[in-house]
């Protein structure tokens, strides 16, 4: 298995201002911050590129430049960061500013003008290194809640600049910590079959920690021995649940590192250090998603045959447990946070006497390589490294006229790191062909739709029923405001519209008053657009149409006649 250098990180903290970093001359982004989310946390299809600093439910709290630097990017998007700040710095360091409710003064003209020449809402601009200039402490913006954050909050990134990998933000900064971490549970998995390893064992821990003794300002050391020797077969993996708490009675989020002591002797170890994008969806083998054990965030300590992530280092026998004596032996997890708090946990593991180790199942197919169905009417894709392990693969096509544009996909039970390709032949249709596309029939989900060299093509990240269908029916437009022929809207200060769309999703919006362009937003989370009246908006007579686009060009416009 190959193996590289660390990955991600860590915890919660609660600070006030003018604490400056020891690393770097690094400010921190907000003027009184709590660190509700941590880097490297693991969340349901990824981890955590960075910390969650908690606004207390409020918005418009100003958001200040780390240090000197310039904006590189700067973004508007109704999903993912919604307004978003890209700060470059000097030595090589990126610093990132997400879910904001609007922009400085400077930042909010600038992308209001480039909006206008585009007639768009959505924008990403790369501004040039002498375009944007920023200073250290200046405010660039406000926290709030836009894209697909949940609730008001700022998420703050460092990146590399070179690689765009997500750095540790807690390594760059000089933080107080006296809280070690707390170890919660331990697992044992049936590793015979790596696509399926369910718990075999496991032990949720109660036992009160040792604190040893350490003098003040030294990190806190704290251990639990248990008394227990888990009976296991001859392989078997281990994992375990943890978090850390940057003050007492803080959240609980994710710990710094973890290292596994088979007899003494270090047997497998991963660290949060850095995080590349391309990495955050090995998190689906990493820990188990299931249902039971969603909650517990448990942290396997052994790999899948596909599972090169940045922060595996110390590693034997892939982390898997080889158990070839019945003798006891001794195993210790030490979990530690960033500032060097830690907490311990020791205990024993004996082979189960007598029991015959299980024929290892064989797959057909090699992850590490591109695997390629083919015919006259379909082609399916699957390139190196789309699954986490080895693989048996089937497809079965439909033989009813009605859906000969079918193809059934099945297999293995697992989550792809790599979306797959779906190529299904044209055929003569009266249909627009650019309404095509294609859904997994299952679940109705849409899987996107281009025509390439004859056949109709999607990139899902799922197996199953694959079909090719269309997409007419145009979204739909429902005021919130009650907008009837001239009606007189001088003392609203802004129109909302409900919009939504049942298959291909929201692709563009425009505002039009007296045929022209108009600025105005939209919040997908909430299917709502929004116009705001201000001081551009003309008076008098107005004819105002909101024209709504799904992602396969079906439009729907509403009408109509206001006064201000």
């Amino acid at each position: 298995m190959k193996v590289s250098l660390p990955c991600f990180l860590l915890f919660i903290v609660s600070l006030v201002s003018g604490l400056l970093p020891a690393q770097t001359d690094f400010r921190l982004p907000l003027e009184k911050i709590t660190a509700t989310g941590n880097f490297c946390e693991i969340r349901p299809g990824h981890f955590h590129a960075g910390l969650d600093l908690r606004t207390d439910s409020k918005k418009n709290l100003p958001i200040y430049a780390i240090a000197d630097g310039y904006i590189s990017r700067i973004k508007i998007s109704t999903y993912g960061y919604g307004h978003v700040i890209y700060i470059t710095h000097p030595g090589g360091y990126v610093s990132v500013y997400a879910h904001q409710h609007h922009f400085s003064d400077k930042l909010e003209k600038y992308m209001r003008k480039k909006q206008e020449a585009e007639e768009t809402f959505e924008l990403e601009a790369f501004p040039a290194k002498d375009e944007l200039p920023i200073k250290k402490s200046e405010i660039i913006g406000y926290t709030g809640n836009t894209g697909s954050s949940q609730a008001p909050h700022l998420h703050f990134e460092i990146r590399d600049e070179k690689t765009e990998t997500a750095l540790n933000p807690f390594k760059y900064f000089n933080l107080t910590d006296s809280v070690a971490p707390g170890i919660e549970g331990i697992y044992f998995f049936d590793t015979n079959d790596l696509n399926a390893t369910p718990v075999i064992e496991k032990k949720k821990i109660t036992e009160a920690a040792t604190v040893t003794k350490t003098k003040k300002g030294e990190p806190k050391s704290e251990s639990i021995a248990l008394k227990d020797t888990f009976l296991l077969p001859e392989c078997s993996g281990f994992g375990f649940s943890a978090y850390d708490r940057h003050i007492k009675n803080g959240n609980k989020n994710q710990i710094y590192s973890a290292t596994l002591f088979l007899d003494n002797k270090i047997y497998y170890k991963h660290t949060y250090d850095t995080m590349g994008f391309d990495e955050s969806r090995y998190i689906h083998c990493f820990t188990d998603l299931s249902k039971e054990y969603k909650a517990d965030r448990i942290q396997k300590c052994f790999l899948n045959k596909n599972e090169f992530l940045g922060i595996f280092s110390d590693v034997s026998n892939n982390g898997e447990l080889f158990l070839k004596d019945t003798s006891v032996h001794k195993l210790q997890l030490i979990c530690e946070d960033a500032m060097g708090n830690k907490q311990s946990i020791s205990f024993c593991i004996k082979r189960k006497k007598d029991l015959a180790l299980p024929e290892i199942k064989k797959y057909k197919y090699d992850c590490l390589k591109e695997l390629v169905f083919q015919d006259e009417d379909m082609k399916l894709v699957f390139p190196e490294r789309c699954f986490f392990n080895d693989f048996n693969l089937f497809y079965t096509k439909s033989k009813k006229p009605a859906d000969r544009h079918s193809v059934y996909v099945f297999g293995v039970k697992t989550s792809m790191f790599l979306p797959c390709s779906v190529y299904l032949k044209l055929r003569p249709t009266p249909v627009d062909t650019s309404k095509l596309c294609i859904i997994e029939a299952t679940t109705g989900t849409y899987c996107g739709g281009q025509i390439k060299d004859g056949f109709l093509f999607a990139t899902p990240r799922m197996l199953g029923s694959f079909l090719i269908s269309q997409d007419t029916v145009a979204p739909t437009i429902k005021p919130l405001q009650n907008l009837t022929k001239n009606k007189d809207v001088s003392k609203l200060t802004k129109l909302d519209f409900k919009i939504e769309d049942k298959l291909s999703g929201i692709g563009k919006f425009k505002v039009f008053i007296n045929d022209k362009w108009y600025y105005s937003t939209h919040e997908s989370k909430e299917h709502k657009i929004t116009y705001t009246f201000d001081e551009a908006t003309p008076k008098g007579e107005l004819a105002f149409v909101l024209k709504v686009w799904d992602k396969k060009n079906n439009l729907t416009e509403y009408k109509a006649q206001i006064s201000r």
